[in-house]
């Protein structure tokens, strides 16, 4: 077995790596100037040097409108959004792509208990700022649909809240069935006689009052279900770039 390379050989190979990417980047170039077909460029990393490139040619416009063609027609973009939403609203914003920032933008905010932990999140401040105040929009809105004055009991409320949401003809409570029946039973006693048959009583009320939080935003995944909301909204004049600037 060869010796592990030591720290020459390995600034050896990171410089052969950039100077290949380099050559890629100005192959791909060419090749879209001159409207041949690329391949790959499908993530973040891939797309920063191709960038670099096109700006040295002030091209920048013209690959990333290729760029964001590429991407646009991946079959699984829908679900790479979902998944790596960080990833995509930086791309996106450097492509500007309205559509690919916006649904990773609405992933990132029915996300946000999770990204919000991260201690280095990738995320320029503005971005994450409004993101933070949107989940906030939504979440107020959450806990103005609920029946229930659920006190001091926060997590237990978010999370019955949830299950209301995702599932309001068959809001399931499992192990909290006991404390949230006799709450109802204190606040509706007219109506006690059993936590199922008192929900069964209003599925349609439920729909049409969080009908709001059931939307689908999403430009590309308007079809597909996740496990999170995608009710967050994006304005026009929220976008991280002016569409008049030139590039």
């Amino acid at each position: 077995m060869p010796p592990p390379p030591d720290e020459e050989d390995k600034a050896y190979l990171d410089r052969v790596d950039a100077e290949t990417e380099m050559a890629r980047s100005y192959d791909s170039l060419f090749r879209i100037i001159y409207h041949v077909p690329i391949a790959g460029y499908q993530t973040d990393g891939e797309c920063e040097s191709l960038l670099e490139v096109a700006d040295l040619y002030c091209s920048r416009s013209v690959v990333a409108a290729r760029i964001e063609h590429r991407l646009l027609s991946s079959p699984d973009i829908a679900q790479a959004l979902a998944h790596r939403a960080l990833e995509f609203l930086n791309l996106a914003t450097k492509v500007r792509s309205r559509k690919l920032f916006k649904d990773a933008f609405i992933h990132l905010v029915g996300r946000w208990e999770a990204y919000s932990e991260v201690r280095d999140l990738d995320l320029p401040e503005s971005i994450a700022r409004l993101a933070k105040d949107e989940h906030s929009r939504v979440i107020d809105r959450i806990f103005r649909t609920s029946f229930f004055d659920w006190g001091k009991s926060g997590s237990m409320r978010e999370g019955v809240t949830y299950r209301h949401i995702s599932s309001p003809a068959t809001w399931v409570v499992n192990g909290e069935e006991e404390e949230i029946q006799a709450v109802i039973d204190a606040r509706f006693p007219e109506r006690a006689g059993g936590l199922q048959a008192f929900l069964a009583r209003f599925p349609e009320r439920v729909q049409s009052i969080v009908a709001p939080l059931l939307k689908n935003n999403l430009v590309l995944g308007k079809g597909l279900n996740f496990q999170h909301l995608t009710c967050a909204e994006l304005r026009d004049d929220q976008y991280p770039w002016d569409d008049k600037e030139l590039w």
